[in-house]
């Protein structure tokens, strides 16, 4: 032993003392405490975590109840933790958690009206016979279409599409959610006369619209501050709150939705009103020149626009990427499955897990929630992921 080894020996041994035929140590809150090692400890730290009085607690709570109990060793709090993390009773109760996300996959778009995502709002207070907006919005520049409707089906969903496509032509594709507005025999026969790919978004991975909720979110934040106390006035206050929305400068794209189509931006009432630079001296000048103009910095703007939101999406990626929890796995791991219908409907006294399964690939990856320190995930087989987020029930993989 080296000096510094010898005096920290003699330091410690201080707070220990023999009393046959067992080993006591007085610890820093000057309880005196029973030593123990081994399998006798591995039983104690059992029975504080899932006997009749342990409760299935996390690991810090477990060693506290040890230390209660009175029994101490040196390494407790990592067997706590290591022992906890194979319980099955806790791995069956785990949650879902930021950190189990799979890593982000944005949606990047070339071109402009290229990819519209579609949604529905509501229901709100009738307004003038209308309980519900459909919104939809262009992916690239972030515009946004909007239309209060009586209703949700689908002949009023096939009409507003119409419209669309008559103002920014055919779309390349539409993402939407799998609502029985969007999944009908009409909405499918208008995708087919028109050419476009109709993208589904699950209940499970709702973010592959996340577009268009954040949109909502948008619209949704200006109609509460804009109607007041009369909040059956929302139909009148729809267009307004779009003209609101579209000259909001947005972060992504680095300009407004206006100015992103258009080439310019939007004129508000103020600007005449208090008599803005251009309502003074720009009124009149040659229209060839300004149409020159514009047509260079429309360009511009749109090449400008994509770099922003190339970038603005690494760096949103980057940022989420860090955040969870990146493991690998091997074929043959047994896994647990999580039951995501019980995340929305949440079944009281029922464990959100289905029995483990072993997984057949390890090209899938699933990150799931945890205990603590516990969470452990698996890949499953390509063809059972595929089917099982099919059917009625989601599906992540967590290690048994």
């Amino acid at each position: 032993m080296s000096t510094q080894q010898k005096r920290k020996f003699f330091k410690d041994v201080k707070h220990y003392f023999w009393d046959d035929p067992y080993l006591f140590c007085t610890c820093a809150d000057q309880i005196i405490r029973r030593c123990v090692h081994g399998q006798e400890a591995f039983e104690i730290l059992k029975a504080c975590h899932e006997g009749p009085t342990g409760g299935h607690h996390s690991a810090n709570l477990t060693a506290r109840k040890v230390f209660d109990a009175g029994f101490f060793w040196p390494t407790i709090y990592r067997d706590a933790h290591t022992m906890i993390k194979s319980c099955d009773t806790c791995q069956r109760q785990g949650k879902i958690s930021q950190r189990d996300e799979m890593p982000q996959n944005a949606i990047q778009v070339c071109e402009i009206f290229d990819v519209w995502g579609i949604d529905f709002m509501g229901p709100f207070p009738s307004s003038r016979g209308n309980k519900y907006i459909l919104v939809a919005v262009d992916y690239l520049s972030k515009w946004v279409e909007a239309k209060a409707l009586p209703t949700n089906d689908a002949r009023v969903v096939v009409k507003f599409l119409k419209s669309l496509f008559a103002r920014f032509g055919t779309p390349r594709a539409i993402i939407s959610d799998r609502g029985t507005h969007f999944c009908n025999d009409q909405f499918a026969k208008v995708m087919s006369k028109y050419g476009v790919t109709h993208r589904l978004a699950t209940a499970y991975h709702p973010q592959t619209s996340g577009q268009v909720e954040v949109s909502n979110r948008g619209l949704k934040r200006i109609l509460e501050r804009t109607v007041g106390e009369n909040r059956a006035s929302w139909s009148d206050k729809l267009d307004d709150a779009l003209w609101a929305f579209r000259t909001a400068f947005k972060t992504p794209i680095g300009c407004t939705p206006y100015k992103l189509v258009y080439g310019k931006s939007c004129h508000l009432p103020i600007e005449l009103e208090h008599k803005a630079y251009w309502a003074l001296k720009h009124a009149n000048f040659d229209l060839k020149t300004a149409g020159d103009h514009r047509k260079l910095q429309l360009n511009e703007l749109r090449d400008q626009a994509y770099e922003n939101s190339l970038i603005y999406k690494e760096r949103t990626k980057k940022l989420h990427d860090s955040k969870i929890k990146n493991r690998i796995f091997n074929v043959g791991d047994r896994v647990l499955l999580f039951n995501s219908r019980l995340k929305i409907f949440s079944g009281k006294l029922k464990t959100r897990w289905i029995d483990p399964i072993f997984s057949e690939d390890s090209r899938v990856r699933c990150f799931v929630p945890s205990l603590e320190l516990s969470s452990l995930c698996l890949p499953i087989s390509l063809s059972y992921a595929f089917d099982f987020l099919s059917s009625s029930m989601g599906s992540l993989a967590r290690k048994h």
